[in-house]
């Protein structure tokens, strides 16, 4: 009553100014003033409103996620039973994408963080005592994704959710998401949830590994993937993103693999239960016996999709298929490999490796293009 009675008076005084233009001056005047109190004023009058809109916007977060948990049939924290975390460790053009499919199927729930470091594009982090940035960076990710900490890393989410090879490997996070593929806090949740959580790195130098073996917050199995660099060398000439030195270059090739293998032989011996040396070109000449010499180092069973893929009758000669199950399959890369141009030069410069590899050297040509002559000599020997 008391405001209208204010207002009143004021549109008496109004009425005696003879200007038009002075009236309509003011009306605006008192329309902004008005406008501005209301700005002002609403969030501690309407503080029980806005609440209540936030509560809503909740719950309807809430109801869409409900329908994917009941898919999922989410257990309770403290109702989970302990996840195996498989940690692949290898370079490029080495045999992962295979491993990482096979593994990957040890059980229906399985989350794969597939190359999480790729978004540094090509290139190795080696161990120094005054590492840059970006290797900090690229070591924190890692021990957070063995984890299943997504929550700082709503950037990679976004970078992976729009590369299709991102989501042919973690075909579980890809069935469940929906819409939050790149909602670190869900992901992270979806990724604790599951029963064999994959880790795949291709960037990190082997060196960087017992930080992360003797970190006792940290439960996870190495299985450190090579091949025999004759055949990687060939792989990565075709592929077109390879051009840097780090991962064409014979002698720089040799030379990290020599680095590795020197590390590999001390964490073997250091870390029996958790550290295992595989042998890509070993694992081809009896695919299933080697599924199951890893399975048992993992203490899982082999699992009926990890047989299916195995079974598969369809191969390929693709540089990304899985389906070459075979050591045939394997071995066509010495059919397109200039013996002059990349299997002599990687025979020199690798030479002691492929002696700790059992691998054989090839001294003529014609030998190496005999498939019936098998690369693999002997047991590897560290």
């Amino acid at each position: 009553m008391k405001s209208q009675a204010h207002f009143g008076h004021f549109y008496q005084c109004l009425k005696k100014l003879k200007s038009i233009w002075i009236q309509v001056f003011l009306i605006a005047l008192v329309i902004i003033l008005l406008n501005m109190s209301v700005s002002v004023l609403t969030p501690y009058v309407g503080e029980i409103g806005v609440l209540q809109l936030k509560k809503d916007s909740m719950q309807d977060y809430e109801a869409e996620g409900n329908v994917e948990v009941s898919r999922r049939q989410v257990v309770k924290p403290e109702e989970r039973q302990k996840q195996k975390v498989v940690f692949i460790w290898t370079t490029w053009r080495s045999g992962s994408t295979f491993l990482g499919e096979l593994i990957k199927r040890a059980s229906d729930k399985s989350f794969y963080s597939y190359e999480p470091l790729q978004i540094f594009q090509i290139r190795v982090f080696d161990k120094t005592e005054n590492p840059n940035c970006d290797t900090t960076t690229a070591v924190s990710t890692v021990r957070d994704i063995l984890s299943c900490n997504y929550t700082a890393h709503e950037k990679l989410l976004s970078y992976q959710r729009h590369h299709g090879w991102y989501k042919r490997a973690n075909t579980y996070l890809m069935n469940n998401c929906k819409t939050k593929c790149a909602d670190p806090t869900y992901v992270t949740e979806l990724c604790r949830e599951t029963e064999v959580h994959v880790l795949k790195v291709l960037r990190l130098s082997l060196r960087w590994a017992r930080t992360y073996l003797e970190d006792k917050d940290l439960d996870f199995q190495i299985l450190f993937l090579t091949r025999d660099p004759r055949a990687v060398l060939s792989s990565r000439q075709k592929v077109f993103w390879c051009t840097s030195p780090a991962c064409i270059d014979p002698k720089l090739t040799c030379c990290h693999l020599a680095d590795e293998l020197e590390e590999a032989a001390v964490l073997q011996n250091d870390f029996p239960d958790r550290f295992k040396f595989l042998l890509y070109d070993e694992i081809c000449l009896n695919v299933t016996k080697s599924l199951e010499d890893i399975m048992a180092f993992l203490n899982l069973p082999v699992h009926p999709l990890q047989i299916k893929l195995l079974e598969a009758k369809d191969t390929s000669q693709s540089k990304q298929s899985v389906y070459k199950n075979s050591y045939l399959q394997a071995q066509l890369w010495r059919k397109s490999t200039s013996f002059k141009d990349v299997v002599l030069p990687v025979q020199e410069s690798c030479r002691s490796s492929l002696e700790k590899l059992g691998l054989k050297t090839f001294s003529t040509e014609a030998e190496f293009l005999d498939l019936n002559v098998s690369t693999v000599e002997r047991p590897w020997q560290l």
